[in-house]
């Protein structure tokens, strides 16, 4: 039979390990650790400072080799990871190769994040603080549909860091057969490398392997659990076996797995505590315990997010109808606290609303007609949000800004005896007799909602909360309950030849069995964690057991994998970048707007005061007890100044009309004084007491000034005799 050899080829050189000036190979299978060859190469003082193949120099091992360097396999694809430690410690000289493990466990794990420039532009980046199992965008992998901020079993999340070495990173791998389905919660971490998420993910789960597959490539990642690795048997002789120690470990197997999920809610101002059990087997299933009351029952306390919701109160009133808001006296309560003013019922009475010239109008901001029918209550009080408010029918709850306006007649009295009337905005007669109408306008502003009246508690779900994964205990349940056995066995073989060379192939992605050995170990389906084959001895040692944190002394750690888990408070942030989980307006604008136009520029505005003095007036006229009053008369361009020989009646309700023309004989005693643009004579008439006020020249000596001429111009009523 021909000799073949071990190869390995860096930057296109291929040579056998003789020829680069390897001794002592050695191969390591290893799982949820680096794998590779140590070679010794003697004769190199510094394998850090001067190697044959330099430090992450990538190379590529083959076994079976011919001489002309033809046929054979690849065993191996990696790199130098050589580091000063290993180079100078016994034995001296060895150089290190590494698969594609060495590189996750040196390259950071980022997951993608969406964050915002100024609160509004949003980008994708990669971040390195995690949220393990949580799912980043909405997809489908191996048939499953899952949404964005969903759980993904720990074998999804595992291929999401081996995606994501290779594609973001460079390293040489690629995602082959993944299998663990188990549902665990989202688990936050910080800095973590690689191969540190991907041990995370399977640490729960000790009945899962990795197997990197390097006749692919690149090389392949596998992850398999208990139940798709191959059972490979090993019939025990005497001979070729070396150490043989195979130690079951019951201490392992649990009567009963049971998580303790607990919540702390908040809604409001109310906070409260909730808990729920996943429990397999059952509670006292055949007869088993009952809440894991029972020695070496598995009880794991684990704390979820707790839900968020935030109440929203809205209070409302009904609003006047359309009808009502022309009646002062069905509306009087509404339009009252909308202009103050009519509160004063000592200064203002006799209020009426008009429908001419004025008219009722309810319009929104863009001048367009709103029916109460449809915004039928006006809000008082609380924030109001469409995109989410709704009522008990699933009507979005809104709100709408409207001007109301209308046209108001009243008396005002003076402030201090409530009895002098000031002016009235109903009218007082002109020169023509008649009675004009001069409403004052008044507009205020609502905001009106279709949100039911009284106070109305409106919930916001700001946060859902964590949700519990399905069937975890049952999961880390048959993961732990079949027998597993530790310990290890060395294998000491030759070739056809007579020569030492390792048969046996054993590797990761396999269960053991011995044969000819204990019965139990025909079917102990032994977990394979490594394999060290010595290429020179032919000894080969296959250590069995669980996982690396789950050796005899390390029970507890299954216990307390979720102690330093924190409560994830805010994994939607990864996705939409928003520390609230929605849009929920939170105060401010709730009070009603109430405005009021100015008093309006009416044509003829009159104010009066009751007079008790009867001092003697000018001339030879005697005034009289009665209202004096100043009426502004802007359709006849005049001002005018009079007393009354009668009061205006106390209680506002028979208004005095002025009457300029004096057809009362008893009005021949009323003085005025008129300040006019027009002929007085058809103002107040030939016959009557009056007095004319007009800019006259009057022509004077100034005794002052030697007695010279001068004038000047006075306003003053035309000259009257003494």
């Amino acid at each position: 039979m021909a000799v073949t050899y071990y190869t390995l080829e860096y930057d296109g050189t291929e040579q056998t390990f003789q020829d680069w000036g390897f001794a002592a190979p050695m191969q390591h299978r290893r799982d949820q650790a680096p794998g590779g060859f140590t070679v010794r190469v003697p004769g190199i003082a510094n394998l850090v400072a001067d190697p044959p193949v330099p430090f992450k120099g990538q190379v590529i091992i083959r076994k079976g080799r011919t001489a002309g360097l033809t046929g054979g396999t690849v065993v191996f694809q990696g790199r130098q990871t050589t580091d000063r430690i290993t180079a100078n410690r016994s034995p001296a000289n060895t150089l290190t190769f590494s698969d594609a493990l060495w590189d996750l466990a040196n390259t950071p794990y980022q997951q993608s994040w969406l964050f915002k420039a100024s609160g509004v532009a949003a980008a994708t980046k990669p971040f390195s603080r995690l949220v393990l199992m949580h799912n980043y965008a909405d997809r489908t992998v191996h048939g499953v549909h899952y949404a964005a901020g969903a759980l993904i079993p720990n074998g999804v999340q595992i291929e999401d860091i081996v995606n994501f070495a290779a594609t973001s990173c460079g390293v040489a791998l690629q995602v082959g057969t993944v299998d663990p389905v188990m549902p665990l919660t989202y688990y936050p971490v910080r800095g973590c490398s690689c191969l540190s998420a991907i041990q995370i993910c399977l640490k729960p789960q000790p009945d899962a392997t990795i197997w990197i597959d390097h006749s692919t490539t690149p090389p392949t990642f596998n992850c398999f659990g208990a139940a798709s690795r191959t059972r490979v048997t090993i019939h025990y002789a005497a001979s070729p076996f070396g150490d043989v120690d195979f130690s079951p470990r019951p201490d392992l197997q649990v009567p009963q797995v049971v998580l303790q999920y607990q919540k702390v809610n908040q809604e409001g101002d109310t906070s409260w505590s909730t808990q729920a059990d996943d429990s397999y087997p059952a509670d006292g299933f055949g007869g088993g315990p009952t809440g894991g009351l029972a020695v070496g029952a598995l009880v794991v306390p684990i704390d979820l997010r707790g839900a968020r919701v935030t109440d929203v109160r809205v209070t409302a009133a009904a609003m006047p109808s359309a009808s009502d808001l022309t009646s002062f006296a069905a509306s009087g309560t509404w339009w009252t606290k909308k202009y103050p003013r009519f509160a004063d019922t000592h200064r203002i009475k006799n209020v009426t609303i008009v429908t001419t010239p004025t008219t009722l109008s309810i319009k929104d901001d863009a001048g367009a007609d709103v029916d109460l029918a449809d915004w039928p209550n006006e809000l008082i009080e609380g924030p109001v949000n469409p995109l989410w408010m709704r009522n008990d029918s699933s009507d979005t709850i809104d709100t709408k800004w409207v001007t109301v306006k209308a046209g108001f007649t009243y008396d005002e009295f003076d402030v201090y005896s409530g009895v002098d009337r000031l002016h009235s905005k109903a009218g007082v007669a002109g020169s023509s007799g008649a009675v004009a109408l001069h409403p004052h306008e008044i507009a205020v502003r609502v905001r009106l909602t279709n949100s039911a009246t009284g106070t109305i508690v409106y919930s916001f779900i700001n946060d859902a909360g964590e949700t519990a994964p399905t069937g975890l205990a049952q999961a880390i349940y048959t993961a732990l309950h079949p027998l597993q056995y530790e310990g290890s066995v060395t294998i000491n073989e030759n070739n056809t030849q007579g020569m030492p060379s390792a048969q046996t192939d054993v590797d990761t992605k396999h269960k053991l069995c011995i044969s000819g050995g204990k019965a139990e170990w025909a079917t102990m389906d032994a977990t394979v964690r490594g394999v060290d084959i010595d290429l020179t001895t032919g000894a080969t040692t296959i250590t069995v057991g669980p996982a690396r944190h789950l050796s005899a002394s390390d029970y507890e750690e299954l216990l307390q994998f979720w102690r330093f888990r924190s409560v994830v408070e805010t994994p939607q942030v990864r996705i939409d970048a928003n520390f609230s989980a929605g849009s929920m307006q939170g105060g401010g604008a709730g009070q009603a707007e109430n405005t009021a136009t100015a008093a309006q520029m009416n044509s003829l505005h009159t104010v009066a005061g009751n007079q008790t003095d009867t001092t003697p007036g000018i001339g030879t006229v005697t005034n009289s007890a009665g209202t004096t009053y100043i009426q502004h008369d802007g359709q006849n361009e005049a001002i005018v100044l009079m007393r009354v020989g009668q009061h205006l009646a106390g209680d506002g309700v028979t208004p005095l009309a002025l009457d300029h023309t004096h057809t009362s004989p008893a009005e021949s005693d009323w003085p005025i004084i008129s300040i006019s643009l027009r002929d007085m004579a058809v103002l107040l008439g030939a016959g009557a007491l009056n007095r004319t006020m007009q800019l006259r020249w009057f022509y004077f000596k100034d005794a002052n000034d030697s007695c010279s001429s001068k004038k000047m111009i006075i306003l003053s009523t035309a000259p009257e005799a003494a």
